[in-house]
């Protein structure tokens, strides 16, 4: 009985893996903006008290799914301390040819950070990992629908 318990107990806090929710409140932080002509796109929002709102339009523009939740005070703390840290150095990427119409939009209080394209400019490795932990923390959907053909490299 008591390992019927402890089973229990382990699989209930795995099915509470549903991102927290939270009202949006404080203005816009962080604005996550996946652009393309004729794919599927979205737009992910982070809020100053941490409520973050995902939405996933299909190729026709019309809402597909939205998705809402809660980034935690201290990670949220870290996050704003990270990019302010970050140094949003580009270089420029390797030739490479690529059919995507997809790109990738990254703001900080209504400003342009980076702009990620498949064959754009390389940001620094600190600012990359900032927008990787703003990215998982928010989660921002991966949207497979544009083919990629680098000749040179392998497509970011």
């Amino acid at each position: 009985m008591l390992r019927a318990a402890v089973v229990f107990g382990m699989f209930g806090s795995l099915a509470s893996a549903e991102p927290r929710t939270c009202k949006p409140a404080g203005g816009l932080v962080v604005e996550i903006d996946q652009r393309g002509a004729k794919v599927d796109t979205s737009k992910t929002a982070l809020y100053a008290n941490g409520a973050w709102h995902t939405e996933v339009r299909d190729r026709g523009g019309m809402l597909a799914r939205s998705s809402d939740g809660c980034v935690d005070a201290d990670v949220l703390a870290g996050l704003l301390s990270d990019l302010r840290a970050a140094t949003w150095r580009t270089t420029p990427g390797d030739a490479c040819r690529s059919d995507s119409p997809r790109s990738t939009v990254y703001a900080w209080n209504g400003r342009v950070l980076y702009v990620e394209r498949a064959c754009g400019p390389v940001l620094d490795k600190v600012s990359r990992r900032v927008l990787d932990r703003i990215t998982y923390a928010v989660h921002v959907p991966t949207l497979v629908d544009a083919k990629r053909d680098c000749t040179s490299v392998v497509c970011r």
